[in-house]
C-alpha cells in the first residue's frame, strides 16, 4: 500500500517537474522573441516612423542589422521619396510652363483675319485715290492763267470783252469742282473713321503680339493717309484764296473800266459851283392847283 502511494506520489512529482520544466522552457522561448534589440526595436514607435529617429536603436543597431538582412539589404529612404516627389512636381511644373510658353508663342504668331486685312488695304487705296482727287491745282491753274478774268499785268480791255456770263460760268464750275472733291473727301473720312473703330475693336480681341503689331501698322497707314488728306485740303484752301483774290481783282478792274468809260462827274448838291448852277435848270413852279 505504501509502495503504491509512493509510486503515485513519485509520478505526480514527475508530472509536476515536467510541467514546471516545460513552462520554464516555453517561457524562455516566448521571452526570447520579445527581447528588445534582437527581435524588435528598442523604440518601435520612433523606429518605424519615417519622420523620426530611434536614438536607442541608433546607439545599439543590433536589431537594425537583423531587420536589414530580413529586407534583403534594402532600406526605405524616406527622404528619397520626398526628393522624388519634389522632382516630379518640378518636372510637371516645368512641362506646364513649357506648354504655356509654346501656346503663347503660337498665339503671338497668329495673324489677323485675312478678310480684315484685305478690307483695310482696299480702304487705304480708296483713301489715297481720294486724296489725289483733292489736288485741284489743274482746275485752279485753268482759271487763274486763263484770259477769262482780268489781270493787273494785262491791258487787253480793248481787245477782250470779258463776258460776265462766261466769267460766272467758269467761276461756278471751279467752285463746284472744289465742292465735289471736298464732299467726297468728307465721305471718305467718315469711312476711315469707321475702319479705325473696327481696328480698335479688333485690338480689344487680339490674341497675340502679331495681331497687335498688324493692327498698329494698319492704324499707322490710316494716320498717314489722313495727314496726306489734310495737306491736300490745306492746298485747296490756298488755291481757293488765290481764286478769290483773282475774282476780286477782276471786279475791281471792271469797276475802274466802267468809271473810265462813263466819265462820271461827281458834284456836291449842297455847294454847287457857278458852272454847275448854270447847268442846272430849275423847273418853274406850277402854282396853285385847282383841285376839283
Amino acid at each position: 500500500m505504501i509502495k503504491t502511494i509512493l509510486k503515485r506520489v513519485g509520478f505526480l512529482f514527475l508530472v509536476i517537474v515536467m510541467g514546471v520544466t516545460g513552462f520554464c522552457v516555453g517561457y524562455g522561448v516566448v521571452f526570447a522573441h520579445i527581447i528588445p534589440g534582437w527581435d524588435r526595436p528598442f523604440d518601435p514607435p520612433n523606429y518605424y516612423d519615417p519622420d523620426r529617429i530611434s536614438w536607442a536603436d541608433t546607439n545599439n543597431p543590433s536589431f537594425f542589422f537583423r531587420d536589414l538582412g530580413w529586407q534583403g539589404g534594402k532600406v526605405y529612404d524616406h527622404s528619397r521619396d520626398i526628393q522624388s516627389a519634389y522632382e516630379k512636381e518640378n518636372i510637371l511644373g516645368w512641362l506646364k510652363l513649357l506648354l504655356e510658353n509654346m501656346a503663347l508663342q503660337l498665339k503671338n504668331h497668329k495673324p489677323l483675319d485675312g478678310t480684315i486685312l484685305h478690307d483695310i488695304a482696299v480702304k487705304l487705296q480708296e483713301t489715297q485715290k481720294n486724296t489725289q482727287d483733292l489736288n485741284q491745282s489743274d482746275t485752279a491753274a485753268k482759271l487763274l492763267q486763263s484770259t477769262i478774268l482780268r489781270d493787273m499785268n494785262r491791258y487787253d480791255d480793248d481787245t477782250n470783252d470779258y463776258d460776265p456770263k462766261e466769267q460766272a460760268k467758269a467761276i461756278g464750275d471751279t467752285y463746284a469742282s472744289y465742292a465735289n472733291a471736298a464732299a467726297d473727301s468728307q465721305k471718305d473720312a467718315e469711312e476711315v473713321s469707321k475702319t479705325v473703330d473696327e481696328l480698335l475693336e479688333a485690338a480689344n480681341q487680339a490674341e497675340g503680339d502679331m495681331q497687335i503689331q498688324q493692327i498698329k501698322s494698319q492704324l499707322s497707314g490710316l494716320e498717314e493717309s489722313e495727314k496726306a488728306r489734310q495737306n491736300a485740303l490745306l492746298a485747296q484752301l490756298a488755291q481757293l484764296r488765290a481764286i478769290d483774290q483773282k475774282i476780286q481783282t477782276n471786279d475791281d478792274l471792271a469797276y475802274y473800266r466802267q468809271v473810265r468809260d462813263a466819265e462820271l462827274h461827281v458834284q456836291d448838291p449842297y455847294h454847287p459851283t457857278d458852272r454847275e448852277k448854270q447847268q442846272y435848270q430849275q423847273p418853274e413852279g406850277r402854282g396853285w392847283v385847282d383841285f376839283k
